[in-house]
């Protein structure tokens, strides 16, 4: 295998709110398999390296915590390894958190918490 540096073609699409309709900032990306040379020709990529390289995410929240603070003046606090708004009350978060409930609930079903298998 070759390594060489090339450009990548990718499209971001930000939303509002999650699948649940809960408010929730977030972006996906789309990126093509595709890598442009520095000759011109286009070639592929090995995603394998591209999925296990996970400072992407931490870049992608840090971008958006300094749009948030700087852009709109938001103070922001760390919450494990995301963020929260400061005056938010946590009460609210979890009311507009469907979605994450859905999750921890998937989790213990599959987990046999609930004594299924």
């Amino acid at each position: 295998m070759t390594k060489e540096q090339v450009k990548l073609l990718a499209a971001t699409y930000r939303y509002g709110s999650s699948r649940e309709l809960d408010p929730q900032i977030h972006t996906h990306l789309m990126l093509q398999n595709l890598g442009l040379r520095a000759d011109g020709t286009w070639g592929a990529l090995n995603e394998k390296e591209l999925f296990e390289f996970k400072a992407l995410g931490a870049v992608y929240r840090a971008e958006l915590v300094s749009e948030l603070a700087k852009g709109l003046g938001f103070e922001i606090e760390a919450d494990r390894e995301y963020s929260r708004i400061v005056g938010i009350p946590k009460e609210l978060g979890e009311e507009f958190s469907k979605r994450r409930e859905q999750i921890e609930a998937a989790k213990r079903i599959g987990s046999g918490e609930w004594g299924c298998e």
